[in-house]
């Protein structure tokens, strides 16, 4: 009898780990611009952050030309509090990241922020898309257009 409750409080142990909330980190595979180019990323389903979660997309600018690039971040609320930054992040070598920039959605059940980065000229951009500490459930859209200088 001992060791089937020692063997019934390991596997509810177990269970309580499994359910353990932990920051999530979605990274989607990397995107290659080259030359002026308009398009868009994420937006096809809903997206769930859990609480301090994040999602990265980065991006390859090809060429030898500077960029001026503008965003456009949509976001449609479907549950929790949508408060969002979504940081634009340069790097030389798609492994050392620096901030540069960022666009805030707060405190919108829908919402549109815009930005224009001007004089872009990092050979990898990439665009970090951090939750807040709850928990929120939307529908979010990064729009871009990359213009040669």
């Amino acid at each position: 009898m001992k060791k089937l409750i020692s063997i019934l409080m390991i596997l509810f142990a177990f269970v309580l780990m499994q359910n353990e909330v932990k920051a999530q980190a979605v990274t989607n595979s990397l995107y290659t611009i080259d030359g002026s180019a308009y398009g868009s990323f994420w937006g096809a389903t809903t997206d769930t952050l859990i609480a301090s979660g994040y999602r990265i997309q980065p991006v390859r600018m090809k060429g030898d030309n500077m960029f001026i690039i503008d965003l456009q971040l949509t976001c449609t609320k479907v549950s929790g509090t949508v408060t969002n930054k979504l940081y634009i992040e340069k790097s030389m070598d798609n492994v050392n990241w620096t901030k540069v920039d960022s666009v805030v959605l707060t405190g919108a059940s829908s919402g549109v922020s815009y930005k224009q980065v001007d004089s872009w000229n990092y050979p990898y951009l990439r665009f970090n898309h951090v939750a807040p500490a709850t928990a929120q459930k939307a529908y979010y859209k990064l729009w871009y257009v990359a213009r040669k200088k």
